[in-house]
């Protein structure tokens, strides 16, 4: 594992593998609820656990991908020509920002 983990509210950790797959774990049973193969690693950016416990990350494909939180399954895909390349930040207000290192920020704004 070479993500750093992140855990939604309802107590569902999220952990990223550089053998391309994503985990969920139940922490309260410490049951694996499911393994998910998201085709690119999800080395070093954290999860960021969205309201709903569903989690955004950015893989080493440059994408922005949504996972449910009970089964891991993809929600969406976001790209960008520049790609990302941070860990997305989704602020009180609705706003999420991601990073790039081809010299930009990208700034959406989340519908709720």
């Amino acid at each position: 594992m070479v993500s750093c983990p992140s855990l939604s509210p309802q107590g569902i950790a999220y952990v990223g593998s550089n053998d391309g797959y994503v985990y969920g774990i139940d922490l309260h049973t410490l049951e694996m609820l499911w393994r998910v193969n998201v085709e690119c690693e999800s080395r070093y950016t954290p999860f960021t656990v969205l309201p709903s416990g569903d989690a955004l990350f950015v893989g080493t494909d440059e994408r922005l991908h949504c996972l449910a939180q009970h089964t891991g399954e993809t929600l969406w895909c976001l790209e960008h020509s520049g790609g990302f390349h941070s860990s997305p930040l989704l602020t009180d207000d609705g706003h999420l920002v991601i990073g790039s290192h081809r010299n930009a920020v990208h700034f959406y704004q989340w519908v709720r």
